[in-house]
């Protein structure tokens, strides 16, 4: 997978990429109900990146980051692989990211696509982040993240799967095995139904927390539900919906956790071209 605002192709097997906020990441690596790649896939980092394409084989680089160790300054370099195979008429893909600057490598495979029937991913990451680090987990966590759940130096376990039918249900788990901190535990549910073929109605839950309450958590949790509308008109896609969320919150270190509750009303509209 790749996003970038401009792409490339000087010759064939060569592929560039340029943009303030592109991204390259394992196919394997995608969540379905998160709807975005976990940041143990991706490789790519802002403003430049670079493919090599050979047949069935990807490999790509980041721009090198400078990093200063202890006055000490070298260049960090983010390396992925991956390839894609044709079994019983699906692609299975299997690839590896490695980032230099915390030496995390991830290992994710997959089996079909968002489109086939049947779509299964996951992984394995070493020195890992877990999801609880990313924005959109911090702004419900604005008092736990950080110091209690970890440093992104996690062994971490991803799961996702996708059945597209009628009515299609897919789900997302990721465990993290953090430093110093709790068991860590993501877990998403979706469900669409096409009621007609210009309309959908979808929903999605998911929840975040430690496995087991204790001193190190204190049982911080996240729980987001977000139904949707959905219309399709030809190349126009119009999607209104509800975000609610429910989060634990402190005003202070000693004090009890309290229920906080936020929602939104995400509407966009999409065409194909």
């Amino acid at each position: 997978m790749d996003k970038a605002h401009v792409w490339v192709k000087p010759i064939q097997w060569m592929q560039i990429l340029i943009g303030p906020k592109y991204c390259q990441a394992l196919p394997g690596s995608f969540l379905v109900v998160y709807d975005d790649y976990t940041q143990n896939g991706m490789y790519g980092t802002q403003y430049f990146g670079m493919n090599i394409l050979f047949d069935m084989v990807q490999g790509g680089f980041s721009v090198p980051t400078m990093v200063s160790d202890e006055g000490d300054f070298s260049m960090r370099f983010n390396f992925g692989i991956n390839g894609t195979f044709d079994i019983g008429g699906s692609d299975l893909n299997i690839g590896a990211a490695y980032k230099m600057s915390n030496g995390s490598l991830g290992i994710f495979a997959s089996y079909g696509s968002l489109y086939d029937k049947f779509y299964i991913g996951g992984g394995y990451t070493f020195n890992g982040e877990n999801i609880f680090l990313t924005p959109r987990f911090t702004a419900g966590f604005q008092d736990v993240v950080g110091n209690r759940f970890g440093k992104g130096k996690d062994s971490i376990i991803t799961l996702t799967g996708l059945y597209n039918g009628p009515i299609s249900v897919g789900g997302d788990m990721e465990v993290a095995f953090a430093e110093e901190v709790d068991t860590l535990l993501y877990t998403g549910l979706l469900v669409a139904w096409d009621i007609l073929d210009t309309l959908t109605l979808k929903f999605t839950g998911s929840y975040g927390g430690a496995l087991l309450k204790s001193e190190k958590s204190r049982g911080a949790w996240s729980v987001d539900l977000y139904p949707q509308i959905i219309f399709n008109m030809g190349k126009h896609r119009l999607i209104g919906g509800v975000e609610l969320n429910f989060y634990s919150s402190r005003r202070g270190i000693n004090d009890d956790p309290q229920v906080t509750f936020a929602f939104a009303l995400p509407i966009s509209w999409r065409y194909t071209f």
